[in-house]
């Protein structure tokens, strides 16, 4: 049998062969450890080339190519998988003439963030500096208050370069006159999970100054904390920022209090509300609404502060550490009742009294948006596969636990929280929905696209990934 090494001789891929005893922390970082076991090898490339000589040993050995950037995604690595570890692929190229950036493949949204507001742009970013910028685009990418400015990543996209399922290398953009090339572009922008391993991608970016924000770059950000007793109060208040206005992002985040507190692990509420333009607009629109209502005596404490732009990761930090068993169980919906908020609420609540193995850092959250862009973008992407772009409301209860016999109560609860957060829009007809971003495998594949949609999704993976070697979120049973 051919050494792995001897394969790749000639190429500057790094190989890692991991054994039984191999701890697989040390050689493969990622948010979960759902679904991950020893790979059967894992080939870290400097070059496209690198990655065509990996397909080629995949073909030869019959395994599985799993690409790996931000490590977020929960997907299936086990022994007949080659981890194709991108982490060198860290190219941040900025034309300021064009207003786009091409990105790298492994490149953050904090690193992308960093390097653009050197130059005094931005573009829109997922709510975690931890994901990749390539991860976010090919599931959707919803992006907090900034897609009621510029729509979804999906939306912000205008190229992608990589290289094919049969080890070409290729670039496809918005303009594409190839029908199967701009069909790809399309899917990939939204769907794209497993139809190119994607070394570049390029995005449009937007000047800091248009936001007109205090000191150039400060966001107004309102937060109040409260005691989980009053969590209907909360939510009343919550109801009264809805329809949230463009630029606004109001957000309830359900945790325990840490160890240090004077009731450790109680349940506790922290609201805070965003501005993404001048704090004068924003206490317009905020402050008559606080003062109609007895919000504040509630309040354990609150704070008004003018927070440096790249605070919009802050919030995220805590979760974004790897390892552990993670999930997030996303709804999005047209509305939720406040009588639902609570509800989800008290089951996020139950869960951390029935699993002490996942009270300490599972939470729940419920934010809005405006969606006016995203939708109108959409009349323009109409082919970018993105269910209800007028959804403007989301809920996600992120679970997070170590010891494996916790899962089936952790799975019991994901499934109750959700029902309870897609209940409003059941009853008025609509389907529920989620982000495709957090799919773990092909079982509510139907919450991400329609039918229509997945005919399109299957037709391009025909076309560029028809044997599956690259791996397919549609055909993971979950198992």
């Amino acid at each position: 049998m051919q050494d792995p090494r001897s394969f790749f001789a000639s190429t500057t891929n790094e190989i890692i062969i991991p054994t039984s005893t191999t701890d697989i922390h040390s050689v493969i970082t990622r948010w979960s450890d759902e679904r991950l076991q020893q790979p059967a090898i894992i080939v870290i490339p400097s070059t496209r080339e690198d990655i065509i000589a990996a397909i080629q040993y995949a073909r030869q050995k019959n395994l599985t190519i799993l690409a790996g950037a931000g490590g977020h995604k929960v997907v299936p690595v086990n022994d007949k998988t080659l981890y194709l570890d991108l982490r060198k692929f860290k190219k941040i190229e900025v034309n300021r003439e064009k207003a786009t950036v091409e990105i790298g493949g492994a490149v953050t949204n904090l690193e992308l963030m960093t390097e653009l507001l050197k130059d005094g742009f931005y573009t829109t970013y997922a709510n975690s500096g931890a994901v990749s910028m390539a991860g976010l685009v090919l599931g959707g990418g919803f992006c907090g208050a900034l897609s009621s400015i510029h729509g979804l990543a999906i939306d912000n996209v205008v190229a992608f370069e990589g290289v094919t399922a049969s080890g070409e290398v290729i670039k496809v953009d918005q303009s594409a006159s190839d029908p199967k090339h701009k069909a790809l572009f399309d899917i990939l922008c939204g769907a794209g999970y497993g139809l190119l391993v994607i070394t570049s991608h390029s995005m449009k970016i937007h000047k800091l100054s248009a936001l007109n924000l205090d000191d150039t770059d400060k966001l107004w950000v309102r937060k109040y904390t409260f005691p989980g007793k009053v969590i209907g109060e909360v939510v009343d208040f919550f109801q009264k920022l809805l329809p949230v206005k463009p630029k606004l992002m109001p957000l309830i985040l359900c945790v325990r209090a840490p160890p240090n507190a004077p009731f450790p692990g109680a349940p506790v509420i922290i609201l805070s509300i965003t501005y993404y333009g001048p704090s004068s607009e924003a206490s317009k629109i905020v402050d008559p609404i606080v003062a109609s209502t007895d919000i504040e005596k509630f309040a354990i404490a609150s704070e008004t502060t003018l927070a440096p732009f790249t605070s919009i990761f802050d919030g995220s930090k805590m979760i974004d550490a790897h390892g552990g068993f993670k999930a997030q169980h996303m709804s999005r919906a047209h509305s939720f009742s406040t009588s639902t908020i609570v509800s989800a609420f008290n089951r996020w609540k139950q869960l951390g009294e029935e699993v002490p193995d996942a009270r300490a850092f599972s939470v729940f959250l419920v934010w809005g948006y405006n969606p006016t862009a995203t939708i109108e973008n959409g009349l323009v992407n109409d082919k970018r596969p993105f269910i209800g772009r007028d959804r403007s409301m989301f809920g996600n209860a992120i679970t997070w636990y170590n010891k494996p016999e916790s899962k089936a109560a952790v799975e019991k609860y994901a499934t109750d929280i959700s029902e309870i957060l897609q209940q409003d829009d059941s009853r008025q007809g609509y389907p529920g929905a989620t982000l495709p971003n957090n799919f773990r495998d092909n079982s509510k594949v139907h919450l991400g696209y329609t039918d229509d949609m997945l005919v399109d999704i299957r037709r391009v993976h025909a076309v560029w990934n028809p044997d599956s070697l690259f791996y397919n979120v549609l055909e993971d049973s979950g198992t």
